[in-house]
Protein backbone atom coordinates (compact mmCIF):
# COMPACT_ATOMS: atom_id res chain seq x y z
CA UNK A 1 0.00 0.00 0.00
CA UNK A 2 0.59 3.38 -0.98
CA UNK A 3 2.21 5.85 1.95
CA UNK A 4 0.76 8.56 0.28
CA UNK A 5 -2.67 6.98 -0.49
CA UNK A 6 -3.06 6.34 3.29
CA UNK A 7 -1.66 10.01 3.89
CA UNK A 8 -4.82 11.38 1.97
CA UNK A 9 -7.18 8.72 3.94
CA UNK A 10 -5.85 10.80 7.02
CA UNK A 11 -5.88 14.22 5.58
CA UNK A 12 -9.68 13.14 4.28
CA UNK A 13 -10.77 12.30 8.14
CA UNK A 14 -9.28 15.53 9.20
CA UNK A 15 -11.30 17.25 7.21
CA UNK A 16 -14.24 15.14 7.42
CA UNK A 17 -13.89 16.11 11.38
CA UNK A 18 -12.99 19.97 11.10
CA UNK A 19 -15.22 20.95 7.96
CA UNK A 20 -13.02 23.34 5.84
CA UNK A 21 -9.85 23.20 7.91
CA UNK A 22 -6.39 23.88 6.39
CA UNK A 23 -4.51 20.97 5.93
CA UNK A 24 -0.90 21.12 4.24
CA UNK A 25 1.03 17.70 3.37
CA UNK A 26 3.86 19.74 2.16
CA UNK A 27 6.23 22.80 3.56
CA UNK A 28 4.96 26.14 3.22
CA UNK A 29 7.18 28.59 2.52
CA UNK A 30 4.76 31.52 2.96
CA UNK A 31 1.77 32.23 3.42
CA UNK A 32 0.59 30.02 6.51
CA UNK A 33 -3.31 30.27 6.96
CA UNK A 34 -3.74 29.21 10.65
CA UNK A 35 -5.41 27.43 12.06
CA UNK A 36 -3.88 24.67 10.29
CA UNK A 37 -2.47 20.99 9.79
CA UNK A 38 0.49 19.37 8.24
CA UNK A 39 -0.08 15.52 7.68
CA UNK A 40 3.29 13.64 6.96
CA UNK A 41 4.76 10.62 7.13
CA UNK A 42 7.35 10.18 9.89
CA UNK A 43 8.44 7.08 9.97
CA UNK A 44 8.40 4.29 7.72
CA UNK A 45 9.51 0.73 8.77
CA UNK A 46 9.40 -2.40 6.85
CA UNK A 47 9.92 -5.82 8.24
CA UNK A 48 9.99 -9.17 6.63
CA UNK A 49 8.24 -12.29 7.99
CA UNK A 50 8.08 -15.72 6.32
CA UNK A 51 7.80 -16.44 2.31
CA UNK A 52 6.80 -13.23 0.60
CA UNK A 53 5.09 -10.91 3.52
CA UNK A 54 5.98 -8.00 4.98
CA UNK A 55 4.34 -5.61 7.89
CA UNK A 56 4.85 -1.87 7.16
CA UNK A 57 4.45 0.47 9.98
CA UNK A 58 3.05 3.48 9.33
CA UNK A 59 4.21 6.55 11.82
CA UNK A 60 2.26 9.24 10.38
CA UNK A 61 2.25 12.74 11.95
CA UNK A 62 -0.48 15.38 12.00
CA UNK A 63 1.00 18.66 13.16
CA UNK A 64 -1.78 21.26 14.42
CA UNK A 65 -0.91 24.71 15.01
CA UNK A 66 -3.47 27.21 16.47
CA UNK A 67 -4.50 30.48 15.35
CA UNK A 68 -4.00 32.65 18.72
CA UNK A 69 -1.99 32.03 22.14
CA UNK A 70 -5.40 32.91 23.73
CA UNK A 71 -6.17 29.50 25.62
CA UNK A 72 -4.15 27.75 23.38
CA UNK A 73 -3.15 24.73 25.43
CA UNK A 74 -7.04 24.01 26.04
CA UNK A 75 -7.64 24.10 22.53
CA UNK A 76 -4.62 21.90 21.83
CA UNK A 77 -5.78 19.67 23.74
CA UNK A 78 -9.59 19.54 22.36
CA UNK A 79 -8.29 19.38 19.04
CA UNK A 80 -6.62 16.25 20.19
CA UNK A 81 -9.05 14.54 21.48
CA UNK A 82 -10.63 14.80 18.61
CA UNK A 83 -8.38 13.34 16.37
CA UNK A 84 -8.27 10.31 18.31
CA UNK A 85 -11.66 10.11 17.34
CA UNK A 86 -11.33 10.73 13.12
CA UNK A 87 -8.01 8.76 13.07
CA UNK A 88 -9.39 6.01 14.45
CA UNK A 89 -10.51 4.43 11.14
CA UNK A 90 -9.20 6.03 7.71
CA UNK A 91 -11.01 4.72 4.40
CA UNK A 92 -8.13 3.99 1.72
CA UNK A 93 -8.31 3.87 -1.69
CA UNK A 94 -6.04 2.36 -3.85
CA UNK A 95 -5.51 -0.32 -7.10
CA UNK A 96 -9.87 0.58 -7.70
CA UNK A 97 -10.62 -1.10 -4.33
CA UNK A 98 -11.27 0.91 -0.82
CA UNK A 99 -9.83 -0.02 2.12
CA UNK A 100 -10.46 0.81 5.74
CA UNK A 101 -7.37 0.55 7.99
CA UNK A 102 -7.22 0.63 11.55
CA UNK A 103 -5.09 3.44 13.74
CA UNK A 104 -2.78 2.31 16.48
CA UNK A 105 -0.27 3.87 19.07
CA UNK A 106 -2.18 7.05 18.63
CA UNK A 107 -0.27 9.51 21.28
CA UNK A 108 -0.13 13.63 21.65
CA UNK A 109 2.94 15.58 22.36
CA UNK A 110 2.77 19.49 22.94
CA UNK A 111 5.50 21.79 22.05
CA UNK A 112 5.30 25.67 23.34
CA UNK A 113 2.68 26.34 20.11
CA UNK A 114 2.62 23.04 18.33
CA UNK A 115 0.34 19.94 19.01
CA UNK A 116 2.13 17.04 17.86
CA UNK A 117 -0.37 13.96 16.72
CA UNK A 118 1.18 10.70 16.06
CA UNK A 119 -0.46 7.75 14.99
CA UNK A 120 0.55 4.46 13.29
CA UNK A 121 -1.46 2.30 10.34
CA UNK A 122 0.44 -1.00 10.54
CA UNK A 123 -0.40 -3.43 7.63
CA UNK A 124 0.19 -7.09 6.48
CA UNK A 125 1.48 -7.29 2.82
CA UNK A 126 2.80 -9.95 0.09
CA UNK A 127 5.15 -9.69 -2.79
CA UNK A 128 4.88 -11.95 -5.40
CA UNK A 129 7.47 -12.39 -7.67
CA UNK A 130 6.60 -13.10 -11.70
CA UNK A 131 8.44 -15.92 -12.75
CA UNK A 132 9.37 -15.78 -16.17
CA UNK A 133 8.21 -19.38 -18.08
CA UNK A 134 10.02 -20.83 -20.65
CA UNK A 135 8.37 -20.35 -24.01
CA UNK A 136 9.97 -22.47 -26.19
CA UNK A 137 11.90 -26.42 -25.41
CA UNK A 138 14.44 -27.73 -27.48
CA UNK A 139 15.34 -31.10 -27.29
CA UNK A 140 18.53 -32.35 -29.18
CA UNK A 141 18.88 -36.25 -28.83
CA UNK A 142 22.84 -36.65 -29.92
CA UNK A 143 22.04 -40.23 -30.03
CA UNK A 144 19.25 -40.49 -32.35
CA UNK A 145 21.90 -38.88 -34.82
Amino acid sequence: MDINNIIVGVCNAVNTEFENAVIYTEQVEQGLKLPCFFVYCKKLERQRYRGHRFLAKNRICIQYIPSSTVNMQSEMDAVAQRLFECTRYIDVCENGGEYLLDGTKAYYEKDEKVLNFYVNYDIFYRITDEIALMEELTVINKEAA
